[in-house]
């Protein structure tokens, strides 16, 4: 049994095996899912994906997702861990467990400062020494009664995006979590390929004042991201998403959206948000902050105001690996 990286004529090998196991009941499934993955993250490496081979087969994997996030108005270092997959025959023998110790280790060798994953098998990544932190949505009726907003428009990828990236890097550090999506490539690439269905709310001037990146599941509007200047009012987003639900289509009766996001409108129903596991990899000070362990660092990432004076701790789903 070889535990080491991927080598590059074995590419096409490796999405094969992601499809073969991912299908097995994962919503991650299909190749243009792990492909999409691969071709739109600017910062992806070969060096980056940690296999278990036999016979020249591909039976485990683990790749590393170089990030940065802001953290207390900060950026730091994050290694996202995905496409954790073990043939089905396979696990239970360590396999996954070894290649994540090969992450960490590399992530340490790179000073990389924590490292996250989403995973439902919260307990087996515990053993490894990630720990959870959990975050809630909102859920609210639509308003029968909405504001009348200057413009409110669809996004457009040709002069909108220099706008709404200004906005982003705003709005994100006021949390703790984001990604920091300082390339152009990303928000073309990632962003844009990840969800497809974005607005815009210009003021008097015509000038981009907000943004929403939505998703329509049934009767309900899901809002995947939003972001305005910190100057807009705090009502902003309240008459925003009332008129965006009505203007999207009738059967719109709900409205979900992450509880970080400043909102007077009357809440009917919270849903977890689980599954975000977060592991300190290299000891770090930040301003005041000195983390040296699991706790600091959950500490940390939920401390803040953010937009709703309750919790800093904010990441959008667009950015998910």
């Amino acid at each position: 049994m070889e535990f080491r990286r991927l080598r590059p004529e074995e590419l096409e090998d490796w999405f094969t095996h992601l499809v073969s196991v991912f299908a097995l009941g994962s919503s991650k499934g299909g190749r243009e899912y792990f492909l999409r993955h691969w071709e739109n993250d600017p910062w992806k490496n070969l060096e980056d994906i940690f296999v278990a081979v036999e016979a020249g087969q591909i039976l485990s994997t683990v790749r590393i997702m170089p990030r940065r996030i802001f953290l207390a108005g900060e950026e730091v270092t994050m290694g996202g861990i995905g496409e954790v997959s073990t043939k089905l025959e396979w696990r239970g023998t360590g396999l996954s467990s070894r290649l994540l110790q090969m992450a960490v280790e590399e992530m340490e060798r790179r000073g990389i400062q924590f490292s996250m994953l989403f995973a439902s098998l919260t307990g087996f990544y515990a053993r490894l020494g990630w720990r959870e932190l959990h975050s809630r949505w909102k859920v609210v009726e639509v308003p029968e009664e909405h504001s009348r907003l200057d413009r409110i428009r669809p996004f457009s990828l040709q002069t909108d995006l220099a706008s709404i990236r200004e906005i982003y890097d705003h709005y994100a550090r006021n949390f703790n979590g984001p990604v920091v999506r300082d390339t152009e490539d990303y928000w073309k690439k990632w962003v844009m390929g990840e969800l497809k269905n974005w607005w815009v709310i210009e003021d008097i001037t015509q000038q981009i004042i907000a943004y929403f990146g939505i998703e329509l599941e049934k009767d309900e509007l899901r809002v995947k991201e939003f972001g305005t200047y910190p100057t807009t009012t705090a009502e902003l987003f309240d008459r925003a998403v009332s008129v965006l639900a009505h203007l999207v289509g009738p059967k719109v009766r709900r409205i979900k959206f992450d509880a970080a996001i400043y909102s007077r409108l009357k809440v009917i129903a919270w849903e977890d948000n689980p599954y975000k596991m977060y592991r300190l990899v290299t000891p770090f000070t930040l301003g005041e902050w000195r983390i040296t362990n699991n706790q600091e660092l959950l500490t940390l990432l939920s401390q803040g105001e953010g937009s709703n004076g309750k919790s800093g701790c904010l990441f959008w789903a667009v950015d998910a690996f």
